[in-house]
């Protein structure tokens, strides 16, 4: 992508995106586990308000699979490194552990044995279902990658639609695919070659940054209209709701989060900003998984209920003020534990994830 701000060969757009996804997984776990959607007076302005927030920040995990997409293809074959994935393993254990044992500190009777052992094992007892979902896709991106080399331009952009037109448009309708609304590992694979044929075939190079924002809306509009006065109807065995394009399969949320992908990657970004991105960027995933540890998410647990009945402004600064405030204190928190780790660990395992 032409016009990206790069800094050590890392893509700072595609870095403010990681951070702008997991600040939309914040908003998504406050409205929902929050209580928020299910206590809003039905057709209130808090109801419509919150879904539309809702439906904007629903491609939170398909931002994700595409950037890991995005970075981590390339047109020469790289060493598999499996100590990348083994980075965001030991942060998952570091919190599942440092969480669990700050809880039975202070409250013993909620912790036992198993929570120790499922916070040491976090794929294995599937904690977070990204995590597991991730692992899968992770083992597999060697021959992603390479089954993306042997492409020509033409042919990408042919399985690129492909890929969109089944496993989003055809199946968010008619659920043949076993997708689980985007819960599996299988959603992720496509997601990821979707950003990766991005990449490889400059798709959506003459996007201008006005014309995918409008996009966003327009998707983002179409998905909440549905949801807000949607038909409901039975096609052949499968029941048609108001929930269809409420899920990470849908074609307006995959729509709007490849819309995010292309303007971001090449997105100019002045110097002051990219430090802070900098900063930021690599504590994003600390955010999802301090907030859904389990004992994390047993306090959310309708915790924001009360906000359903504020007026609709503070409603929405509620959600995101609490949002970026968890977002922020995780960043700082993970600052600490990745200083931690360049004491205690080889090098090689800091960097997690892909090579930008």
């Amino acid at each position: 992508m032409k016009n990206a701000t790069l800094t050590n060969n890392r893509n700072l757009g595609i870095d403010l995106l990681r951070i702008l996804s997991m600040l939309y997984v914040l908003i998504l776990h406050t409205l929902g586990r929050g209580g928020i959607l299910e206590a809003a007076r039905p057709h209130s302005a808090q109801y419509f308000g919150g879904w539309f927030l809702e439906i904007w920040a629903y491609g939170a995990v398909d931002i994700f699979a595409l950037i890991s997409g995005y970075v981590c293809y390339s047109d020469q074959p790289k060493r598999v490194k499996f100590s990348g994935f083994a980075g965001i393993w030991m942060q998952a254990v570091f919190y599942g552990l440092l969480v669990t044992a700050g809880v039975g500190a202070l409250r013993p009777d909620l912790v036992s044995g198993i929570n120790f052992l499922e916070a040491l094992l976090p794929v294995s007892s599937g904690l977070y279902w990204y995590l597991t979902a991730y692992a899968g896709l992770f083992l597999m991106m060697p021959f992603l990658n390479a089954g993306l080399r042997q492409l020509d331009e033409s042919a990408g952009v042919k399985i690129f639609w492909l890929l969109f037109l089944a496993f989003s448009v055809f199946d968010t309708v008619f659920k043949r695919f076993e997708l689980n609304n985007g819960y599996a590992a299988f959603w992720l694979v496509v997601v990821y070659l979707l950003g990766g044929l991005v990449k490889k075939c400059h798709i959506g190079e003459k996007l201008k940054g006005w014309q995918a924002f409008l996009g966003i809306v327009l998707l983002t509009f179409i998905g909440w209209l549905w949801k807000a006065a949607g038909p409901r109807f039975t096609l052949f065995d499968v029941q048609v709701t108001k929930d269809l394009l409420v899920c990470y399969t849908s074609p307006t949320v995959l729509g709007a989060s490849i819309l995010y992908l292309i303007s971001f990657a090449k997105l100019k970004l002045p110097h002051w900003a990219g430090r802070v991105i900098r900063f930021a960027a690599p504590g994003a995933f600390a955010a999802y998984l301090l907030n859904n540890q389990q004992f994390v998410w047993g306090f959310l647990y309708n915790r924001f209920v009360r906000l359903a009945g504020r007026p609709l402004p503070l409603m929405l600064a509620g959600v995101v003020g609490f949002s970026l405030a968890f977002f922020v204190g995780s960043v700082l928190l993970d600052a600490a534990r990745r200083w931690l780790f360049e004491r205690v660990l080889p090098k090689k395992f800091l960097a997690a994830g892909c090579a930008r």
